[in-house]
């Protein structure tokens, strides 16, 4: 069995479209939901082989090609040809059509690699002017042994389809490799069209404008880029997550400032070519801080792939779970393991938030230890103003984590403000085995609870519980929003505009099982499951 470990894998609902670019790009697609996604190609396993029960992706016994990550930000399509019957691969990748144009040298440009040099993946690029029926297309290339680990960038010469419509269709036709991946397929009407890299990619978040005035409910950040010799202008665009890239204009720098842009969001920046029209390069994430309150508590999502660097959390050494015997709600949490030969330092970075100087924060989440531990572990918390990992708080609280959840309350009054980060460290002693840590549904408000907010924590009612038709929802202080999630993190109703502290929420539409509900005061976030029967 191969030796490469993978982290937990959600396949989404993709959405439709591809971005065209201005000058002379002609098709672009990087398979991530907002840059030319994989549902806008259509997919073929021809070989229906089965794979082995230990693989970490399940979806290859269906599925020819799917979106997966390459780190957080970058997604890609991704194949295999491990399979239990020991036959070859041929799964079909197959473009939309696409007009190629008559001026210029039109060209296509994508990536590539394998994953396991030993085998060396093999693949053929072929065209069809007619259907994108597996019989129409005709061999254009086909590549032996791809590159592994690092992706390879290749061309080809379309002048010969000048004027036509064509598919693409990229097949794997592997015996016995492992993974194999492309990405940044595009063509443009220049023969020497690379897009830009983004390797060096920095961005700095000014958070000035709402500090002077919260209720601007804005910020501005600037992005740089790696430049590239003998590239006169850039195209760059910034999106989130399910909204197609789109093309924020074309500067000479490489570097840009962004105003008015929202709190508490994952933007995505991409880059291209101006100068010959190349596809866009990147993403690259900039999280915006979030105003208070706060809230996380690690659930699997479309987005985040059930990794919390996608959501904006930080760190080398936790783990993301997914269990929902382990989780205090819900079925996400995080978690960092202690050692029985040393002790243990193991940091993690909340999403930034932005706060003013000596402002009070609240910290609320809830702990644990592993059951049945002989020992127990040992949490330091403070604040610090970068999430770069090694870099520590200067003061910190110390909590003792024992076996069962428990919740843990911290308050935070010296602090210089503007963006800071919550740091958790896992510092326990050596213990006697390896013991997890875990954490979960992280709160952070404004300021020391008062003894109204703690009345709001303790006396909120919700009943009946089970339910089936109506949920009554009380708490001792006026309710500014409701969200109602299921335990895989789906939003599924959200109430915005409550009109007392005393709700009557609907859920007879609901699918019977377990929900966590959200309840928003305002100055306080508190979170409660039920039952739907």
């Amino acid at each position: 069995m191969k030796n490469i470990q993978f982290k937990n894998i959600i396949i989404p609902a993709l959405l439709v479209g591809f971005s065209v670019g201005i000058n002379a790009q002609v098709f672009s697609s990087g398979f991530e939901n907002n840059n030319g996604p994989i549902s806008d190609w259509t997919t073929i396993n021809a070989d229906q082989n089965p794979i082995e029960d230990w693989m970490p992706v399940p979806e290859f016994n269906e599925e020819a090609w799917i979106q997966f990550y390459d780190f957080y930000d970058n997604k890609i399509a991704f194949s295999t040809s491990f399979y239990m019957n020991g036959e070859p691969a041929n799964d079909w990748l197959i473009s939309p059509p696409i007009e190629i144009p008559t001026d210029g040298s039109p060209t296509l440009y994508w990536k590539a690699k394998s994953y396991d040099s030993t085998a060396q993946d093999t693949y053929a690029v072929k065209i069809s002017t007619t259907t994108a029926e597996m019989e129409s297309f005709t061999n254009l290339l086909v590549v032996e042994g791809e590159q592994a680990y690092e992706f390879n960038s290749r061309t080809l010469d379309l002048s010969a389809y000048s004027g036509q419509s064509v598919y693409l269709a990229f097949v794997n036709e592997t015996n016995g490799g492992y993974f194999l991946a492309l990405d940044d397929v595009y063509i443009s009407t220049s023969e020497d069209c690379y897009a830009p890299s983004v390797e060096t990619f920095s961005s700095v978040i000014n958070a000035n404008s709402y500090l002077s005035n919260p209720n601007a409910d804005n910020i501005s950040f600037t992005v740089s880029w790696d430049a590239m010799d003998n590239v006169q202008l850039y195209n760059i665009g910034v999106t989130t997550f399910n909204v197609p890239v789109t093309s924020n204009g074309t500067i000479a720098e490489n570097t840009k400032l962004f105003t008015d842009m929202e709190l508490g969001t994952r933007y995505q920046m991409f880059v291209k070519n101006a100068d010959c029209g190349s596809g866009w390069t990147g993403p690259k994430s900039i999280f915006t801080p979030s105003a208070l309150p706060y809230k996380h508590s690690f659930e699997p999502t479309v987005e985040n792939y059930g990794e919390y660097d996608s959501d904006g959390w930080t760190s080398d050494t936790w783990i993301m779970g997914v269990n929902s015997d382990l989780a205090f709600e819900g079925e996400g949490y995080i978690f960092s393991n202690t050692s029985s030969s040393s002790e243990t330092n193991k940091w993690l970075y909340s999403y930034p938030i932005v706060i003013g100087e000596n402002e009070p924060i609240e910290l609320m989440f809830d702990a644990a230890f592993t059951n049945g531990a002989a020992d127990s572990g040992l949490l330091k918390i403070g604040l610090t103003t970068s999430n770069e990992v090694g870099t520590y708080p200067s003061e910190t609280q110390s909590f003792d984590i024992v076996p069962g959840y428990n919740t843990i309350t911290a308050t935070f009054e010296n602090h210089p403000g503007g963006i800071v980060y919550v740091a958790f460290g896992n510092v326990s002693p050596m213990t006697t085995e390896s013991y997890a840590l875990r954490v979960d549904n992280v709160q952070i408000n404004k300021g020391s609870l008062s003894v109204e907010d703690m009345e709001v924590r303790e006396n909120i009612s919700i009943y009946p519980n089970p339910v089936r038709d109506h949920l009554n929802l009380v708490t001792t202080k006026r309710i500014q929003e409701v969200n109602i999630f299921s335990l895989d993190g789906k939003l599924v109703n959200n109430i915005t505009d409550p009109k007392s502290n005393l709700e009557v929420i609907q859920v007879n539409h609901l699918a019977n099982g377990v929900y966590v509900l959200q309840i928003n005061t305002g100055d306080v976030v508190i979170t409660r499951k039920f039952i739907k029967k």
